[in-house]
């Protein structure tokens, strides 16, 4: 079976063909030079691309591909957030296009294909996100904080914008293995003895970025402070005028200290 070429051109083929007897006589060899036309090209050609949802660099190169096995791909039409233009196609399939998009947020590129026979394939959409900036995080936990009572801490994290969201927060207690949530739990000391502490935490986007380098945070756990403050005021009997009072308040030694 002879036909075009495997790229859809005109195929040129060379025919070799003898015969043999059963007395072992052999012919000599023969040659038919054999050209093989395609018939008409009505398939338009075929497009893709390998663009993902997200890009976390700016300058993002978006590659295409067409190809077409009959007449070839003539020109590649592309709109990149609303800017046309065009690429030279080639007789060699796959083709492969290679465009560039810059600037954080949304973008969106159209484009379809036409052979050397005038078809046209279907308009393909595709919408992606470029977003190049790692999100921040932040704790409520006080450095160098001294705390007598159980804490729980909150973690914050943003992504800014233009940017592809929050995917996840994390967080490491003293080394520990990474917990995925934004609370993080500290007991106060059972034995007697300050403990100090520190909370390691970061945040990912959904594109992929990565808070970098991952913040952390050091404070101190007492034993729990269980004795009130103490009081005491100037103040006398009676005054013939104006008076000014001074209040005094001490904590017990070891205490957490006077708050108010």
């Amino acid at each position: 079976l002879l036909g075009p070429a495997s790229d859809g051109t005109t195929g040129t083929w060379d025919v070799q063909y003898w015969s043999t007897d059963v007395a072992g006589n052999v012919e000599s060899v023969k040659t038919m030079h054999v050209v093989v036309i395609p018939g008409p090209d009505n398939t338009p050609p075929m497009s893709y691309d390998d663009i993902p949802p997200y890009y976390t660099m700016d300058n993002a190169g978006l590659d295409l591909y067409s190809w077409d096995v009959q007449s070839g791909v003539q020109t590649m039409f592309y709109t990149l957030d609303g800017i046309a233009g065009t690429m030279p196609g080639t007789q060699n399939p796959p083709f492969g296009y290679t465009l560039e998009a810059s600037g954080e947020g949304t973008h969106t590129i159209q484009y379809y294909a036409q052979d050397n026979a005038g078809n046209q394939e279907m308009l393909h959409v595709k919408s992606f996100m470029i977003d190049s900036v790692e999100p921040s995080t932040s704790i409520d936990a006080i450095p160098a904080r001294y705390y007598y009572a159980n804490q729980t801490f909150t973690l914050t994290s943003m992504d800014p914008s233009p940017g592809s969201g929050l995917a996840g927060t994390f967080y490491s207690l003293d080394g520990a293995a990474t917990v995925v949530g934004t609370s993080v739990y500290v007991p106060a000391s059972t034995d007697g003895n300050p403990h100090q502490h520190t909370i390691q935490f970061w945040s990912t986007d959904k594109a992929g970025n990565v808070e970098y380098p991952a913040k952390s945070v050091t404070f101190t756990m007492m034993p729990p402070d269980t004795v009130a403050p103490v009081t005491t005021s100037d103040a006398t009997s009676t005054y013939a005028g104006p008076a000014t009072i001074h209040l005094t308040a001490i904590d017990n030694y070891g205490g957490s200290g006077v708050a108010h």
